[in-house]
């Protein structure tokens, strides 16, 4: 806990059961207890039973019902009187107060995403903006290009047999990837010699060699293959041709066992002017790679979340769908900057976008 108040109930059979702030950690032993982190400072109450603290500048504390605490940097443990912060001092109960910040939290999520997406959707160069929640599906198959200039650009993908889930908060849909069949498909016209790439991504496993995000149906000169290696490596991959070597980038390994089902931001960029490929990782770059584009970049169709391997292929790793989810996906036909990356991940307007 960074920063912010929490009330645990725990059971007898959970005890060890921690929770860990900037000054100290409580360790639970079978009880109730109530932590306020802010302004440096963790304000601890025990409502029911014994817990301990550790890394405390006096050793482990052990504290029992009734008894507060002032925890500061360096450990130092101060007793208080009970915290204004109490839950369950107030009134209404612990309950319908959690209720009414989960409410207020959701609409302000809500209004900062909606914000967020007409900034976004602005801009001249985002062709492709799909967003994985039911309102934004018709046809119970198909999902609205949201962008300005959808009508332009491919209007809509096709879902084949993906189904909806839940995104980063309750309000926010996303598709889930599970089954050999299940991918979006859609087309993306035009050559390019500059883009990005970027989605909202969880990914709950990888148990299998590639796991796709975004692929075309073939190798053909100038497609791109961008998906996640088995070992938690982000690769993509721009082909020259079936029968000639493919530019391969490949990032550090980000994909570690702690981040699965977790969302994810992910970003790929291709900027032939300045000759490199960068790939992002929650708004920061994890992979910058020097290339020189000697073909345009093509993708005709293309589909998210799976790749299907011509059967006239000769390939040991016919499988490469992806096991997760995603809520978002966006197409620029340009290279965004590193701050205007971050701004995606982080829920603000694109530098540039007019409001």
């Amino acid at each position: 806990c960074a920063a912010g108040r929490v009330t645990a109930d725990v059971p007898e059979q959970a005890v060890g059961f921690r929770i860990d702030t900037p000054q100290t950690k409580i360790v639970d032993l079978g009880t109730s207890f109530q932590v306020d982190v802010r302004d440096e400072k963790s304000f601890v109450s025990v409502i029911e039973g014994e817990i301990e603290l550790h890394d405390a500048q006096d050793g482990v504390q052990t504290l029992r019902e009734g008894e507060h605490v002032l925890v500061r940097e360096a450990g130092i443990v101060n007793p208080v009187e009970a915290p204004a912060s109490d839950f369950r001092a107030r009134p209404g109960g612990t309950a319908q107060m959690l209720e009414q910040l989960k409410r207020e939290e959701q609409e302000h999520l809500a209004e900062k995403w909606e914000k967020h997406r007409q900034w976004v959707n602005a801009d001249p160069s985002l062709l492709i903006h799909f967003n994985f929640s039911e309102g934004n599906l018709f046809d119970q198959r198909k999902v609205h290009n949201l962008t300005e200039r959808g009508r332009d650009n491919p209007a809509y993908g096709l879902l084949v047999d993906c189904r909806l889930t839940r995104g980063r908060w309750q309000e926010k849909g996303a598709v889930e990837f599970r089954r050999l069949s299940d991918r979006c498909r859609f087309n993306i016209p035009g050559e390019f010699s500059a883009l990005t790439m970027a989605c909202w991504l969880r990914v709950d496993g990888l148990d299998r060699l590639y796991s796709s995000i975004l692929t075309t149906d073939g190798i053909d000169l100038g497609e791109v293959h961008w998906r996640l290696l088995s070992t938690g490596e982000v690769e993509l991959r721009i082909h020259y041709s079936r029968t000639e070597p493919c530019l391969q980038v490949v990032s550090k390994k980000v994909i570690t066992p702690s981040r699965l089902g977790e969302w994810l931001h992910l970003a790929a960029l291709i900027d032939a002017e300045n000759e490199q490929v960068v790939l992002y990782l929650n708004g920061e770059a994890i992979h910058r790679e020097k290339f020189i584009l000697t073909v345009p970049i093509r993708f005709k169709n293309a589909q998210l979340g799976n790749w299907t391997i011509d059967p006239r292929w000769d390939s040991e790793q016919p499988f490469r769908h992806l096991s997760g989810a995603m809520e978002s996906f966006m197409f620029f036909n340009r290279a965004l900057k590193d701050e205007d990356v971050k701004k995606l991940y982080e829920g603000f307007s694109v530098a540039g976008t007019q409001q």
